[in-house]
């Protein structure tokens, strides 16, 4: 059993023992002085990150892939799935290429919602017809998460103008035309991120893939840019959405510590 089921299970079993307190039926909960000991720390950090090489054999096998912009806006950018699903037109910012002011400060993207994820933690997988934003998308995971993401990859703009140029509406889904859904759902790029990494352990016979998910994405985004710029931490836990560098570093960076500025280790809070 993994930690984190350990964990639910004790969590829920904390709260029982806590209402049983409280209606009397027993002095004392046996969850007082209970702790989770050294295994938190041992396994929150199994996840991983591509290096370069692996990076790009993904993108490589992928980039024939009906899914493949919405991978490669999370590998550039870190974002979430959720937020990455829930991009429509007016949250993305493009300069004209014309424009002889044009430069990179001119091309992001505002992070203001997410998907809806609902309480049976299925996302929402309404078609089309009789449905709305409103009643599909939610607010960002924490007010940190409401952020701005600067664009940098040119891959990346192009694929965000020739879709953007697609939609009739500022209110059209980014990634909204395929399969006849207005959106696309957590189960559709997840089913096809798990075959495609399954082509790479075949091709290269690499064991890591076979462990990498929709989020490696976003761990691989945090490394390989902490990694050329040791000294933007702060600004690498800005763009992921987090409260602070130290859950940055620590969580989403899969670096020699020595490469990471520890002055930057600091409570944006603050």
């Amino acid at each position: 059993m993994s930690f984190k089921s350990k964990k639910n299970i004790c969590d829920l079993l904390r709260m029982a023992f806590k209402c049983a307190t409280n209606m009397e039926i027993i002095k004392e909960s046996p969850f007082l002085s209970f702790s989770y000991g050294e295994t938190k720390e041992i396994e929150s950090k199994t996840q991983e990150a591509l290096t370069t090489i692996e990076r790009d054999i993904f993108l490589k096998v992928s980039e024939n892939n009906k899914y493949f912009d919405c991978y490669l806006l999370m590998v550039y950018t870190g974002m979430r799935k959720s937020e990455a699903l829930g991009l429509t037109k007016k949250d993305i910012y493009l300069s004209d290429s014309s424009d002889k002011n044009n430069n990179d400060d001119n091309n992001y993207i505002v992070v203001s919602k997410q998907l809806f994820f609902n309480k049976d933690n299925k996302y929402s997988n309404k078609k089309f017809s009789n449905s709305s934003n409103r009643d599909i998308t939610t607010i960002t995971k924490s007010m940190h998460s409401i952020r701005k993401i600067p664009l940098g990859n040119n891959e990346v703009i192009e694929m965000l103008k020739r879709r953007c140029n697609k939609l009739n509406s500022d209110d059209e889904f980014i990634f909204g035309d395929i399969d006849e859904y207005m959106y696309l759902t957590y189960n559709q790029i997840y089913k096809e991120v798990k075959r495609l990494y399954s082509i790479c352990f075949l091709i290269t016979g690499n064991k890591k893939y076979l462990t990498c998910h929709n989020h490696t994405l976003r761990h691989t985004f945090a490394t390989l840019f902490l990694d050329s710029y040791p000294n933007y931490l702060v600004q690498v836990s800005a763009i992921l959405g987090h409260s602070n560098t130290s859950f940055t570093a620590k969580q989403y960076v899969h670096l020699e510590t020595e490469k990471i500025d520890v002055s930057l280790l600091k409570d944006r809070n603050k």
